[in-house]
């Protein structure tokens, strides 16, 4: 081959990639750290938590930097009893700054939800964790132009600057009993490492 017809050859290959490359941006730019896992069972080795999603349930993560990290699980099928209901639970694990506690990571959203909702009845509220250990479970019921139920709870501190708060939604709030037992088990499949 020809020094001139390789380097052609050589242009068009680059030109190829680097248009890949591009279009690769362009779809995934806006969201370069979410992605499915496939597996049930999620390991953060390096904040040191595992989740373990119930059968029949989706996880997505998402990492923003390098804190916090966010977990979105969401039933695959809706309740055949409510065909039209939507559900989620969010996780996030993140740092602690300042005089941050896990309480006040709670609070603070749970006092946003009350901003935006017509209504904000606070259900139950009690300590998760004991002696060294933070967090405040809370239920409630808010609406909006839409009624939704919705838990805001702390699963914990680990002891090393690091707070979980779960927060799981259920629309229409009627619904709410279709998912109870699956919040539970993702409450109980939180490990950490």
């Amino acid at each position: 081959m020809s020094t001139q017809r390789r380097f052609v050859v050589t242009a068009v290959a680059a030109i190829a990639v680097g248009t890949a490359l591009v279009m690769l941006a362009l779809v995934y730019g806006r969201r370069p750290s979410s992605h499915p896992i496939r597996a049930a069972v999620y390991v953060d080795r390096e904040y040191g938590f595992t989740v373990r999603a119930p059968a029949g349930w989706s996880m997505t993560t998402m990492k923003h930097g390098a804190n916090p990290r966010e977990i979105v699980l969401t039933p695959m099928p809706s309740p055949p009893d409510v065909p039209s209901a939507h559900a989620y639970a969010h996780l996030t694990v993140r740092k602690l700054s300042g005089d941050e506690t896990a309480d006040t990571l709670a609070k603070a959203y749970w006092h946003s939800l009350e901003q935006q909702a017509d209504t904000f009845q606070v259900i139950d509220e009690r300590p998760v964790w004991a002696g060294s250990h933070s967090g405040t479970s809370v239920s409630c019921t808010m609406t909006s132009n839409k009624a939704k139920s919705e838990w805001v709870r702390v699963v914990g501190y680990n002891g090393k600057g690091l707070a979980c708060l779960w927060r799981m939604h259920v629309v229409p709030a009627e619904a709410a009993r279709e998912y109870q037992a699956a919040f539970d088990e993702i409450l109980a499949g939180f490990q950490w490492r």
